[in-house]
C-alpha cells in the first residue's frame, strides 16, 4: 500500500519533465484560433499547432516554420508540419533541429497567415542539480536505513 501512495505521488512530479508547454495562445489566425505547444529542446523542438474554429476542434492546416536564434540574423527552415493526433486531438506537429540553448524567434506561416513568438530553447532532459536534489534525500534514507538495520542486527546478536 505504501508503495502505491509513494507510485502516485511522484507520477505528477515525472509528466513535468520535458512535457509541451504552451508558447502561443488562441492568436487570430485566418479563419483559425491557434494554440502552439512547443517542447524546444536542443537537438530536436518539437511544436504541436492545435486550432479552433469558433468553438470546435478543427483540423488545423499545413504549415511552415522558420527559427532564428536571437543573437542571429540567419533564419532556419521551413520546417513543415505534418498532421498528427496530438491530445486526442488533430495537430500539425514540426520537428526543428536546435543547435544550442537560448532565445529563439519562431516564425509560423499558413494560407498567408504570419506569427511570431519566442521560446527558450533548453538543454534535453533536467538540469544536473535536479538530479542531486531529487536523489540526496533518496540516499540519505536509505543510508539510514542501512545503518538502523545494522544496529538492530547487532542488539540481536
Amino acid at each position: 500500500m505504501r508503495a502505491l501512495l509513494l507510485f502516485c505521488l511522484l507520477l505528477p512530479a515525472a509528466a513535468h519533465m520535458g512535457a509541451p508547454y504552451v508558447v502561443l495562445l488562441d492568436e487570430p489566425f485566418g479563419a483559425y484560433r491557434v494554440t502552439v505547444w512547443s517542447d524546444p529542446d536542443v537537438g530536436e523542438g518539437t511544436f504541436y499547432l492545435v486550432a479552433m474554429q469558433g468553438e470546435q476542434t478543427a483540423a488545423p492546416p499545413p504549415a511552415r516554420l522558420w527559427v532564428r536564434a536571437l543573437d542571429e540574423k540567419a533564419e532556419l527552415g521551413p520546417f513543415e508540419t505534418r498532421a498528427e493526433e496530438w491530445g486526442r486531438r488533430p495537430s500539425q506537429a514540426a520537428r526543428v533541429p536546435f543547435d544550442r540553448e537560448g532565445d529563439w524567434e519562431v516564425r509560423l506561416e499558413s494560407e498567408g497567415h504570419t506569427a511570431r513568438f519566442r521560446v527558450l530553447v533548453t538543454p534535453p532532459g533536467p538540469p544536473w542539480l535536479s538530479w542531486v536534489l531529487g536523489l540526496g534525500p533518496c540516499l540519505l534514507l536509505a543510508a539510514l536505513w542501512a545503518w538502523g538495520a545494522r544496529r538492530a542486527r547487532a542488539r540481536r546478536s
